[in-house]
């Protein structure tokens, strides 16, 4: 599969430019929910890619994701990026779309991670509407286009996502301002507790036997994000 991030934001973030009313936040957590079903694949089997898994599995938490982002990540953490367009994300907080909304962007961002695996995994569908595009030979040690294809849109679409997600920033800093600055304590306060997330995700990311790669880097991703999120809800009551 393409990595879970970056790669699976790029195809979902223009959406947002032809339907503003989306919530942008909701469509990119959307389009993560799928893989993060691998973090506890060890321990249960989550079929996060097909049927009624979409609105049992990757809908709650794309919602729950997305207030999370939206209310204890974003407004919290973005201040402390070196770019000033980065920056802006601290302002998403200032948005309040409906459960609606959020709901039916998340549930999109899914579908939208479920069709991009389509074209990057044999068997899938990409491969049976077009078997003989799928079936050209390409170099070693590529197994077959569709893994080319994940290992190109991986390196492909990061940027991509970097450019969409700057622009996005800076549209949010032309609408509601700069941010704040933090003063040094709390920059500091906010970076240790960054810095603790980084060591927690490293550590659920050892891979144990039999783990393979998504599992162990999802683990970690889980841990990183759960660390800073509960942290930065702190942050946020303190602030308010």
């Amino acid at each position: 599969m393409p990595f879970t991030f970056l790669s699976h934001q790029a195809p979902v973030l223009p959406f947002k430019r032809l339907w503003p009313r989306m919530d942008g936040v909701a469509l990119v957590a959307g389009s993560a929910m799928p893989d993060f079903a691998f973090a506890f694949s060890r321990h249960v089997n989550v079929p996060s890619h097909e049927g009624a898994m979409f609105f049992f599995w990757n809908l709650p938490l794309g919602i729950a994701a997305a207030y999370a982002l939206r209310h204890a990540f974003l407004p919290v953490y973005a201040p402390l990026s070196p770019f000033r367009n980065f920056r802006g994300f601290a302002q998403v907080v200032r948005r309040r779309p409906s459960i609606f909304n959020t709901s039916i962007s998340a549930i999109f961002g899914s579908f939208n991670h479920v069709m991009v695996d389509h074209f990057t995994h044999e068997n899938a569908l990409g491969p049976r509407w077009f078997p003989r595009v799928y079936g050209i030979h390409v170099p070693e040690p590529f197994r077959d286009l569709a893994q080319l294809l994940q290992v190109v849109f991986t390196i492909a679409f990061a940027p991509i996502a970097l450019a969409l997600f700057a622009k996005i920033g800076r549209e949010k800093i032309g609408e509601f301002g700069d941010v704040s600055p933090l003063s040094p304590a709390d920059r500091r306060a906010r970076w240790a507790v960054l810095g603790a997330a980084v060591f927690l995700g490293a550590l659920a990311a050892i891979p144990t036997p039999g783990s393979g790669f998504a599992t162990p880097v999802l683990r970690g991703a889980t841990t990183f994000f759960a660390v800073a999120i509960l942290f930065g809800g702190a942050f946020r009551q303190r602030s308010t």
